[in-house]
């Protein structure tokens, strides 16, 4: 059951180097990453949907999630290749497939446990309004655990390729900066070429224009 291995990861059971050992298969990895994807999905929009009503339905719900779980998935790949890809560059000689996996499965793992139970206090916390200040809380339990599973993802690059905590550390300093600057002309693309469907979207393309000094 993919629940099993995903808190084995989490707790320790099955360690960094245990998990870069076994040679796991990027598809199989792929398919908890769409498991646990799909899960956070279905809470989400059980949570829109009580918040929303059947308007929200009616906005194209379902293509939004089907977008929404392919970019996820283009996304756990793209970051699992520049971790790879930049470890190799600082002299890394780890397999491309068995890093790229291993990655993906720490990252079904953290979707899988802490993106479910985010999206479950979340939905919670829609159903009891008076429960609302959890989700401060559970604010600051989510970024201690972000920190631990960057610190899971660092111990699979020093498995998988041999190097050394600096040098993981480089990589993933580098690997944050690279999707940052991707991000960024990603999101310009976007404003450049949908910009008026966007503002017509948010219903602000009848806003008058600012004045020119």
């Amino acid at each position: 059951m993919y629940f099993n291995d995903w808190f084995d990861l989490i707790l320790r059971k099955k360690t960094p180097e245990q998990l870069v050992a076994s040679k796991p298969v990027v598809g199989e990895a792929f398919k908890q990453y769409l498991v646990a994807m799909a899960i956070v999905t279905v809470i989400t929009f059980i949570e829109l949907f009580l918040i929303f009503g059947t308007d929200f339905l009616m906005e194209g719900a379902a293509i939004s999630g089907i977008i929404g779980l392919v970019m996820g998935l283009a996304g756990a790949y793209l970051i699992a290749w520049l971790f790879h890809a930049v470890t190799k560059m600082l002299g890394g000689t780890g397999d491309k497939n068995t890093t790229i996996a291993s990655i993906i499965s720490l990252e079904a793992a953290y979707m899988g446990t802490v993106g479910v139970l985010g999206a479950v206090i979340a939905l919670i916390a829609v159903l009891v309004p008076g429960l609302t200040e959890i989700l401060g809380i559970w604010g600051l339990i989510d970024f201690l655990l972000v920190l631990y599973f960057l610190y899971l993802f660092l111990s699979v690059l020093k498995a998988a390729h041999k190097v050394d905590w600096v040098k993981a550390i480089i990589a993933l300093i580098l690997t944050i900066i690279v999707l940052l600057v991707l991000l960024t002309i990603v999101a310009f693309v976007i404003v450049l070429i949908f910009g008026a469907a966007i503002l017509t979207l948010l219903g602000l393309s009848g806003l008058p224009a600012m004045p020119v000094a």
